[in-house]
C-alpha cells in the first residue's frame, strides 16, 4: 500500500539558513530582515550573485544608513526626520553644504524648525509658507503685502484671506448660469456683453444672488448688445422666434 508523503519533509525543500538562522523560506528570511523580497531576487539576477550575496549587499546599504542620534538607533534618516516633523532636504543641506555630520546636521534642523514654527489663530503651523498653504493663499502674495506696507505675518495674511474671499464672491469659478457652467463670473459677463462691476453692484443692491443680478439686466431690462453681429447671428439661430416673440422671451429661450 502506498503511503503519503509527509508534509513536513516536503517543507523542508524550502528551508534557507543565513547568518546561522534558519529561515521557513528566502522569502520568509527576506520578511524577518526587512528587506523587499523582489528587490533581493532582482540584485541576485542582474549581478548574477548567489541569494546570500544578494541579502549581503541589501544589509551592507542599511548598516550603512543606520545611524544613532540623541541615544536612539535609526534605521535610516527618513524615520528620524519623520519622527521630528523635519524636511529631509534641510538636513542634506547642513551635511553638504557645512560638512557637518548627520548628528550636527539634525540638530541644526531641529534648532531651525523651532526658529520658523508660525502660530497663527491659535493653531501653530511649521512655518509661515506651511501655515499660507494650508489657508490657501500663495505666499509671494503676502511677502509682497508685507513688502509694501510693512505689517506683521498675521496682519497681512488676515488682509490676503480677507481680499481672497471678496475675490471668491465677487469672480466665483466655476460660475453656473441658466444650467450653463462658466469657468468664472466674469467669462459669464463677456458673453452677454456685461460690465461684471455692474452686476455685482446690482446683486448688493436688490441683496440677491449674481444670478438674479443677471436676470434683472437680461431679463427685466434687456440691455442693446455692444456687438450687434452677435444679435444677428443668434436671430439667425432662432428665425422662428424673431416675429412672434418678445425681445425678453427671446432672450430667456437664448440663455
Amino acid at each position: 500500500m502506498h503511503k503519503p508523503r509527509r508534509r513536513s519533509k516536503y517543507f523542508e525543500r524550502f528551508y534557507f539558513e543565513y547568518d546561522g538562522i534558519l529561515y521557513l523560506s528566502k522569502r520568509n528570511c527576506c520578511e524577518k530582515l526587512g528587506f523587499e523580497y523582489g528587490s533581493v531576487l532582482g540584485y541576485r539576477r542582474i549581478q548574477k550573485c548567489t541569494f546570500r550575496k544578494a541579502l549581503d549587499h541589501f544589509k551592507e546599504i542599511r548598516e550603512k544608513s543606520q545611524f544613532v542620534f540623541r541615544n536612539r538607533k535609526w534605521k535610516n534618516l527618513d524615520n528620524c526626520c519623520e519622527f521630528y516633523g523635519l524636511e529631509k532636504d534641510n538636513v542634506r543641506h547642513y551635511q553638504y553644504d557645512y560638512g557637518d555630520t548627520i548628528q550636527e546636521a539634525l540638530e541644526k534642523a531641529i534648532k531651525h524648525a523651532q526658529k520658523i514654527k508660525f502660530k497663527y489663530r491659535g493653531k501653530t503651523y511649521p512655518s509661515f509658507a506651511k501655515c499660507c498653504e494650508k489657508m490657501g493663499i500663495p505666499v509671494s502674495t503676502v511677502r509682497k503685502y508685507i513688502a509694501e506696507t510693512g505689517k506683521s505675518k498675521a496682519v497681512a495674511l488676515t488682509h490676503c484671506i480677507k481680499k481672497a474671499e471678496e475675490r471668491k464672491y465677487s469672480n466665483p469659478s466655476p460660475f453656473f448660469y441658466r444650467e450653463k457652467e462658466y469657468a468664472m463670473f466674469t467669462e459669464c459677463c463677456r458673453e452677454f456683453n456685461l460690465e461684471p462691476n455692474k452686476v455685482r453692484q446690482k446683486s448688493v443692491s436688490l441683496n440677491s444672488s449674481l444670478q438674479d443680478a443677471l436676470d434683472f439686466f437680461l431679463l427685466d431690462h434687456p440691455v442693446r448688445r455692444k456687438n450687434f453681429l452677435m444679435t444677428i447671428i443668434l436671430l439667425n439661430r432662432y428665425p422662428q422666434h424673431a416675429g412672434n416673440m418678445e425681445l425678453k422671451e427671446l432672450i430667456f429661450t437664448i440663455i
